[in-house]
């Protein structure tokens, strides 16, 4: 079974990411939120970047009823 250590992919799903007022009211009410807004733009992919997965990328987006939903992508390498 692999371990964390063994490296990796993360793929993300995240409501969010590069939101704007034409996504709606969910998506007004994430960018007013102090709890949400360090998620907002770039903050999942600089969170992701941080903790050592490489080759943040956002995938897509797509509208949903609860707003954007924000798909990404990381590698974590391989610890020897």
């Amino acid at each position: 079974m692999p371990r964390p250590s063994d490296g990796g992919a993360l793929y993300l799903a995240d409501f969010g990411g590069r939101v704007t007022a034409s996504d709606g009211l969910t998506a007004r009410l994430q960018r007013r939120s102090q709890r949400l807004r360090d998620n907002l733009g770039d903050g999942v992919p600089a969170r992701l970047r941080a903790a050592g997965f490489g080759d943040v990328t956002e995938l897509t987006h797509r509208a949903s009823r609860v707003g954007r939903v924000t798909y990404y992508s990381g590698t974590a390498p391989a610890r020897r």
